[in-house]
């Protein structure tokens, strides 16, 4: 793979550029008064995996929490002015959603609502434990294979540095061995294994590995 690239900034928020077989991708940070298109967020809006057994399905997420996207917990790539891909963080405790009680009885009811919103809170702390938790990397399909995971790692960690952050960390389903695979090439080192009690069988596997890297 051939590429360049190139630092800047656009107004306060730093930007890299790399170029991919004569393709140019920006890379930057959004912020708390970032106004998103419908596309963008359609494609931050996915959940994850493990709040299925009880936020449901992918659509039902969706439909939810894109109505609470914190717009300053992303880092994103684009080609030609369309997001392709990005990373979602918890730090300092918060994370890329900023779902309250009030939101879960609107969506949901008084009784499933706040049922739900006990679980997603006890959710929330696990990943709120670390210094700078990884909580989603999505790159779209039709851009892989190009680098552009790794190059929003590199970038997410050198926003990180600014801010005197010491980790990332992030967890791993144990079947998914290739993306254990990329993360360990990235430096990321396994620090404990542990199974998921009781509800792993609503999950895609029930033993995750947590992963840590420092910042330099």
């Amino acid at each position: 793979m051939s590429h360049r690239e190139d630092y800047s900034e656009c107004g306060n928020t730093p930007v890299k550029a790399i170029e991919v077989h004569g393709r140019a991708y920006h890379f930057s940070l959004f912020n708390s008064d970032y106004k998103p298109v419908p596309d963008e967020i359609e494609q931050v809006s996915v959940g994850k995996a493990t709040l299925r057994f009880f936020m449901g399905s992918d659509e039902i997420q969706k439909k939810f929490f894109a109505k609470v996207i914190r717009w300053d917990r992303f880092v994103g790539v684009r080609c030609a002015d369309k997001l392709v891909g990005y990373a979602a963080i918890y730090r300092d405790g918060v994370g890329p959603y900023d779902a309250g009680l009030k939101d879960f009885i609107a969506e949901f009811g008084m009784l499933s609502g706040s049922f739900k919103f006990g679980l997603y809170r006890l959710f929330e702390m696990r990943y709120s434990r670390s210094e700078c938790y990884l909580f989603k990397l999505y790159v779209s399909e039709e851009y892989r294979g190009k680098g552009l995971g790794e190059s929003l790692i590199d970038f997410l960690f050198g926003e990180l540095k600014l801010r005197g952050l010491g980790s990332l960390d992030l967890e791993v389903y144990q079947k998914n061995e290739k993306a254990i695979r990329f993360y360990e090439r990235l430096g990321f080192v396994t620090y404990k294994i542990f199974s998921i009690p009781l509800v792993g069988r609503f999950f895609p596997d029930s033993v995750v590995f947590k992963m840590r890297k420092d910042i330099k």
